[in-house]
């Protein structure tokens, strides 16, 4: 696993670095953490860690940089 943080990290800085409008946001945990940090049972059913490590991370970067009428999100599949 520090491997690939390790790896991920080199990506992130060289992603960001190639692409300048490229913001690449991550809090560091991957799902097995969010299970045992929220004490939760990992399943199919419910996104519990999409809504922790996407949704919830995404929200708060956006909210701290844009105000209500500045910022459009198109989300899509």
């Amino acid at each position: 696993m520090e491997m690939r943080r390790g790896y991920l990290d080199q990506l992130s800085r060289d992603a960001m670095e190639r692409i300048p409008q490229l913001y690449w946001i991550s809090e560091g945990r991957d799902p097995w953490e969010v299970f045992h940090d929220e004490r939760w049972i990992g399943n199919s059913r419910v996104a519990q860690c999409s809504a922790e490590l996407k949704q919830k991370l995404a929200r708060e970067w956006v909210e701290s940089r844009y105000g209500p009428d500045e910022a459009l999100i198109y989300v899509g599949n």
